[in-house]
């Protein structure tokens, strides 16, 4: 069809030079489509200053959330240094204060040793678009940041000196308690920015009151609603419900992504999508056409395929949850020297007895951890059960007169076997958990939780089903790799003439906060292993997580530990399921993806991915994609509606883009006395559109 236009004679004669333009574009095109490179600032593509001011001019102004950090920042620009006053991060970051606002926004766990050159502290969902269509006009690896939180490292991006998009001032809200919702959720609905924490956060705003930020817990306790989040104050809505989503209230209303109600992202092409159960639509500010759709593939997909995958979300409807019971928490601790119980002896019959408990009493009603942790100053462990209990009647938490055979079973089952712990606590009742969860966190420094600065030691993590659980071998598999492993290692290497690093784990994690009935919210990605599990399990906490009894480990040690002894040791024998927000970061390539979504899901997620960002425009360690060649724009990959849209535009001419480094395609078509459109991709989908009026002679 371009061959005719072109052969037509004067009437489109003035059209030659635009056509072999473009079709000297594509031959480039040709060329870049095999593989992803990204611009690096040794390129000549690479933006210049009046190119990054350009862009500045087109977001949003400073506001009071970061009020210290420009709305684009990059690598180069005079900055002040943030004072060490503002900040709670002191534990992660230089003790003299002395980093600038830049390092301040790009703060997260470095597990790869990348750095975003450009940052754009995002005000507006306006403010991600235009910085989306930035890194695709320049070819810029794009990183995505909420919180920081991501174990995994996954904000790191696809590349170093990537365009770094930090959605945390993304704040607005809106709450409907009313049942004739749109959604029909009888309880009422929750609209949060992508910045929201589960808990007030201070970091936000940058100065020392922690009530300057209002968290989600904080907001639905106004409304006197219930929310399923996150038990760390600091975390953000948004990574933590695309994940999966484990918390307090999962065992009685469902995992977070079966919270999720609907999705706003910015998706590959710069356009604004919102994703639910009843469809997508798309708008581009482009273009003036809204495409809409009842294909709800994206919707699905990102329920629990993870966050920066299929789009930067820039907001979320949530449900919310009218309370029914009165909450209590409780802890009962044993601390002993380990001189007197070498090995465990006396922990372990406790622990298959809560095991027991776990898999054939706990009801819904319960959300339990058991921790234990190895002190190698004092020499003594601490064994810890703790977790929360939903009653029906505001009578004492020891003398509840309804659900009595359920609660005391955690006594009687369990503790009655060892009644010498050391202390029990439990914590006033709250007839709101969300409401406790706030009061709990609102005064308390949760941003020391995390060090940002700090490369957090690799962690095996895995979830556990009731068989698993139950089997004794199991406890006795993982209590092997505690401090005995240490002190068996000097033996082992005589015995086998190695050099092996003495190390083991220092105690052990786990969570019961899975539904018992996981399998009636289907739709969602989430595995049939995951809906199966009901245990989460962690190598104990984030700063002591594998250890040497004698030096202090380094983080290549620790992570060959958990790589070459602990996790082969552990799965996939006792497990074939991962949750994909707490990773195993030396997870084999080829296996990871089966982990997290099982072989048929990831599968299916692929697919969507190669529709909604066939180019890898998004990209993120162990992401949906991760480790393949990126595909092009193409019939086979665009999904229909989006093809309806590019063939025929009624808008006069505009060029929106202008760099030929990042061309992703070329489409055309003509037609008898309509406007036919040439159109070069540097997107998944549309960036440049010249509309021309062509008469068929």
């Amino acid at each position: 069809m371009v061959n005719n236009a072109f052969k037509s004679t004067t009437r489109i004669s003035n059209m030659r030079g635009c056509i072999i333009f473009f079709n000297m574009l594509l031959l480039i095109a040709k060329d870049i489509m095999s593989k992803r490179i990204y611009c690096q600032p040794s390129d000549k593509c690479w933006p210049r200053t009046e190119h990054l001011d350009a862009l500045k001019n087109n977001l949003s102004i400073v506001n009071d959330c970061l009020p210290w950090a420009q709305t684009l920042l990059w690598n180069g620009l005079p900055l002040p240094l943030v004072d060490n006053s503002i900040t709670h991060f002191n534990g992660g970051l230089p003790d003299d204060g002395k980093y600038t606002s830049f390092e301040y926004v790009s703060f997260r766990n470095h597990l790869v040793n990348w750095n975003p050159a450009i940052v754009v502290v995002a005000r507006h969902k306006n403010d991600v678009v235009q910085a989306v269509k930035f890194a695709l006009n320049y070819n810029l690896g794009i990183s995505i940041m909420g919180t920081g939180h991501s174990m995994d490292d996954r904000n790191a991006g696809p590349v170093n000196h990537s365009i770094l998009i930090q959605t945390t001032c993304l704040r607005n809200y809106s709450v409907n308690i009313h049942d004739t919702n749109p959604y029909n959720w009888a309880d009422g609905i929750i609209k949060l920015g992508a910045g929201f924490t589960w808990g007030n956060n201070s970091w936000s705003k940058g100065n020392a009151n922690y009530n300057t930020t209002i968290g989600a817990y904080e907001l639905a306790y106004k409304f006197k609603r219930e929310m399923v989040g996150g038990t760390c104050s600091t975390v953000g809505i948004v990574g933590w419900s695309l994940g999966g989503g484990l918390g307090v209230l999962s065992p009685m209303y469902g995992l977070g992504v079966d919270q999720i109600l609907e999705v706003e992202m910015v998706g590959a092409d710069g356009s604004i999508i919102v994703a639910n159960q009843n469809g997508t639509i798309m708008n581009n500010s482009d273009f003036p056409k809204t495409i809409t759709t009842t294909n709800n593939d994206l919707y699905w997909a990102v329920k629990g395929g993870g966050g920066g995958t299929f789009g930067i979300v820039t907001s979320m409807t949530l449900k919310l949850h009218k309370p029914h019971f009165y909450f209590s928490w409780i802890t009962y601790t044993w601390t002993r020297p380990y001189s007197d119980d070498k090995g465990g002896r006396m922990i372990k019959p406790i622990m298959k007895r809560y095991w027991n408990w776990v898999a054939n009493t706990a009801t819904k009603y319960w959300s339990m951890n058991m921790d234990l942790a190895y002190n190698n100053i004092s020499k003594n462990y601490t064994f810890t059960l703790s977790g929360t209990y939903a009653h029906l009647t505001n009578s004492s938490f020891w003398n509840s007169s309804t659900q009595t055979a359920d609660y005391h079973s955690l006594y009687n089952d369990v503790i009655n076997i060892d009644d010498s712990f050391s202390s029990v606590s439990w914590l006033v009742k709250s007839d709101n958990v969300t409401g406790a969860l706030y009061y709990g966190s609102e005064n308390k420094d949760w941003s020391k939780e995390i060090k940002p600065m700090l490369k957090l030691g690799n962690s095996l993590r895995f979830l556990v089903n009731r068989e698993t659980i139950t089997n004794e071998n199991f406890t006795e598999d993982y209590m092997k790799y505690w401090i005995p492993y240490c002190e068996n290692c000097e033996e082992r290497n005589l015995k086998n003439n190695t050099t092996e690093v003495c190390a083991c784990a220092s105690g052990f994690k786990t969570w019961y906060a899975l539904p018992p009935d996981n399998t009636t919210n289907t739709y969602a990605p989430i595995s049939n292993c995951f809906r199966n599990s009901i245990v989460q399990f962690n190598d104990n906490v984030v700063e002591s997580l594998v250890i040497s009894l004698t030096r202090n480990l380094t983080y290549t040690e620790i992570s060959d530990f958990t790589k070459n002894v602990y996790a082969p040791a552990m799965t996939p024998k006792w497990s074939n399921c991962t949750y994909f927000n707490l990773p195993e970061y030396t997870t084999p390539n080829k296996t990871w993806g089966k982990r997290y979504w099982g072989e048929d899901y990831y599968t299916k997620l692929k697919e969507i991915k190669k529709t909604w960002d066939p180019t890898h425009t998004f990209m993120c360690r162990q992401c949906v994609g991760y480790g393949e060649e990126p595909g092009k724009v193409d019939n086979n990959t665009m999904p229909p509606w989006r093809r309806s849209s590019i063939s025929v535009h009624t808008t006069s001419a505009s060029m929106v883009s202008r760099s030929t480094s990042t061309i992703r395609g070329f489409q055309s078509s003509t037609s008898s006395g309509i406007k036919s459109s040439y159109v070069i991709q540097f997107s998944p989908f549309i960036v440049i559109s010249i509309s021309q009026f062509v008469q068929t002679l």
